[in-house]
Order: structure tokens, then sequence, then C-alpha cells
């Protein structure tokens, strides 16, 4: 027994509409990563030479983005007593005000102020 001709153009209709979705699926940009908020970035001048900058997050429990020599790092928030803390296992910034330290792996501890 045949399809009646409205249940075939029904059929049609579906397979049409699915088809379309698919095509246009495929048309969709990937979704970008969800970059960090930051509030505000302040430039470091460092003993020894290097600036650091570092885009401190707009939450307080988000990273913050240490540039160095042309790469940046995020850097998870740690506790500190007082001032501010922030490191990623190997990397660490510590201050307090407009001074703090970045220590490196294989790098001695460099002090630095606010610019």
């Amino acid at each position: 027994m045949q399809n009646p001709p409205r249940a075939r153009r029904a059929t049609g209709l579906v397979a049409a509409v699915a088809l379309s979705t698919i095509a246009l699926s495929a048309c969709t940009p990937p979704r970008a990563p969800d970059v960090p908020k930051v509030q505000r970035v302040t430039t470091y001048a460092c003993d020894r030479g290097p600036m650091l900058v570092v885009h401190w997050p707009a939450q307080p429990d988000g990273p913050a983005l240490l540039e160095m020599n042309g790469r940046t790092v995020p850097l998870q928030p740690e506790r500190v007593v007082t001032g501010f803390g922030y490191g990623d296992g190997g990397t660490y910034i510590r201050g307090q005000g407009n001074t703090m330290f970045f220590q490196a792996p294989r790098v001695l501890r460099v002090n630095c102020v606010a610019r």
C-alpha cells in the first residue's frame, strides 16, 4: 500500500527541514573559549630589568594573567595572610600595595614596583 499524497508531502517536508538544519549547523562557527574578565592592568618594573604586566581578574576567585617575555601565563589565586598571591605551581607573584615579587622555575626571586 502506498502513502497518500498528503503523507508523502509531510515526509518530504520533514526531510527537507532536517537536512537544512544539519547544513546550517555546519556553518555555525565554533564557540570561542571563555576568556577571563579583566578588571585592571598593571605594569611592573622589576629588578634586573624585566617588565611584567598583570591583568587582574574582575572576580576575586578568577585567574590573573601574567605577561612576561612575550608569553601569557594564567595564575590562580592563592590564600595569603595579607596582600595578594597568585601562582600555577611553579610561577608565583606575591605582593601588597604597589610592590610585588615574582618567582619562576630556574629564576631567582625578582622584586617589582608598579609604574
